[in-house]
């Protein structure tokens, strides 16, 4: 994918790959929303566990949010 978004604006650029692009962040998009909808899910579960499943589960919605934050500056930037 890297060497695809390194190809807009150069002469490799076609519209066969913007569409290709175009599909990758659709999927991507999608990943992320049925992800976030998991995560909540997994912070009410996590309500009613221990002390150290409540904390993986806080590590893995900031890793995921880290993730999201990072996949956004990527779209600004292309």
């Amino acid at each position: 994918m890297n060497g695809a978004l390194a190809s807009l604006g150069t002469r490799r650029d076609t519209p066969g790959l913007r569409d290709q692009i175009h599909v990758w962040q659709l999927s991507s998009n999608q990943v992320v929303k049925s992800t976030t909808t998991d995560i909540a899910k997994l912070a009410s579960l996590a309500r009613t566990a221990s002390r150290a499943q409540k904390l993986q589960a806080d590590k893995i919605a900031n890793y995921f949010k880290e993730a999201v934050q990072g996949y956004s500056k990527i779209q600004l930037v292309r």
